[in-house]
């Protein structure tokens, strides 16, 4: 559903900019500046190229559903939010009730491919030196290779499932690795501990690109690693209203 604005001060700006000779619009430009880049000029003749296919026309602005059914309601809606058009199994996600709303949100998000990536940034046309990803540089910073894919976090996978005294982690997306836990032949308790884990550690994986990018940090494994287990270990603790621990039980994982 799509909806232009009609306001007074937004008529007035298109009528300086959109000029009408013997009924063909023609654009006149105010800028700010010249394009002083390459890149800048490039973008330009993009747009330019992209205006040169829209039509004007003289009616006045209004709402249009293009959803499912002829008018919009909350059936049509429904309707076509469960069409095959916008599913997405990478949507399915189970939160873990003892990590906070942001770490959930931010593995949301991963599984989306909504995190600001560079391939995420390039593709919305956001101008990055490189797409590479730093912890490998020999593939494009995507959220399922930074989680999946790089060395630093097989490393990070394959130190907590020593931890957790369990097989090693082999998957292949991030759907495999938020779900990995449902098929551990383990107790309720392992499986509710490893959901949070891989949680973290996406999360703090994703801190340590970020301080590396906008710090120039080289963050190590280890200090990871730790970070995974000392914010598991307050959280666990304290927002797990079944199982408590002490610190020298969760670093033994004594409660497992």
């Amino acid at each position: 559903m799509r909806r232009q604005p009609t306001t007074s001060k937004d008529e007035e700006v298109t009528k300086e900019r959109v000029l009408k000779v013997g009924g063909a619009s023609s654009f006149a430009w105010r800028w700010r500046h010249d394009p002083t880049s390459l890149d800048e000029t490039l973008e330009l003749t993009d747009f330019f190229n992209l205006l040169a296919s829209v039509t004007l026309s003289e009616k006045k602005d209004s709402w249009t559903w293009h959803g499912t059914g002829s008018e919009f309601n909350v059936a049509n809606l429904k309707a076509w939010i469960t069409t095959n058009e916008v599913s997405n199994t990478a949507a399915i996600f189970d939160w873990c009730k003892w990590l906070p709303q942001k770490c959930n949100i931010f593995m949301w998000r991963a599984r989306l491919e909504r995190l600001p990536t560079k391939e995420a940034l390039s593709k919305r046309n956001i101008h990055v030196e490189d797409n590479l990803l730093f912890f490998c540089e020999d593939r494009a910073e995507t959220a399922e290779h930074i989680f999946t894919g790089s060395i630093f976090s097989n490393v990070l996978w394959q130190a907590i499932a020593r931890w957790c005294r369990l097989p090693v982690f082999y998957v292949c997306d991030l759907q495999d690795l938020t779900s990995i836990y449902k098929s551990m032949r383990v107790n309720v308790t392992t499986k509710n501990m490893v959901h949070g884990l891989v949680i973290i550690g996406c999360w703090r994986i994703w801190k340590a690109r970020n301080d590396r990018i906008f710090n120039n940090k080289n963050t190590k494994i280890d200090e990871v690693i730790s970070d995974v287990k000392a914010y598991g270990f307050l959280w666990y603790n304290n927002r797990n209203t079944n199982v408590k621990c002490t610190w020298d039980e969760w670093c033994n994982c004594d409660m497992l």
